[in-house]
């Protein structure tokens, strides 16, 4: 599970002196995060997912798809 959808249902974040975002611990079991940590995103859309499952949900997801359409769109 990303964190996307919890994050949307939060008003504000808090940021520490370097500009980081803070996730409280409620975020980062929600997620699932551990150590390493995947930021995937595009335009002003990020998501927040534990390393192991992006790589797991890659895998099963996105390199089928990726595969079946890079043919038609000759990528």
């Amino acid at each position: 599970a990303s964190l996307i959808a919890e994050v949307q249902t939060e008003t504000a974040a808090a940021v520490d002196a370097m500009g980081r975002i803070l996730l409280t611990q409620n975020h980062k079991n929600y997620a699932k995060l551990r150590r390493d940590v995947a930021v995937v995103g595009v335009g002003n859309k990020a998501e927040l997912w534990d390393l192991a499952a992006w790589r797991s949900y890659q895998k099963k997801a996105i390199e089928p798809r990726e595969k079946k359409f890079s043919k038609i769109y000759d990528i």
